[in-house]
């Protein structure tokens, strides 16, 4: 078995289903702890705070993502 390096390894990884599904897990996680307070809120309020869900969201959503020096490989099977 050998192993080779990707040169787009990070946007198979952003790509990826499992990737995907983590982030829409994680942006209802967020939308969940504001829908509370989003129901009652006004105009300003409302978009007060949907500012403070998408930076929140970036900021955890950023957390994910391995560093930008991060190397990605593959193990190919020899025949």
């Amino acid at each position: 078995m050998t192993s080779q390096l990707l040169v787009d390894g990070e946007e198979r990884l952003a790509e990826s289903p499992e990737f995907q599904a983590r982030l829409a897990q994680l942006r209802r996680e967020i939308e969940q702890r504001y829908a509370a307070e989003l129901a009652e809120a006004g105009v300003f309020k409302g978009l007060y705070l949907r500012w403070k869900i998408a930076a929140e969201y970036h900021h955890q959503a950023s957390r994910l993502y391995p560093s930008p020096e991060s190397l990605y490989a593959v193990e190919k099977h020899d025949p």
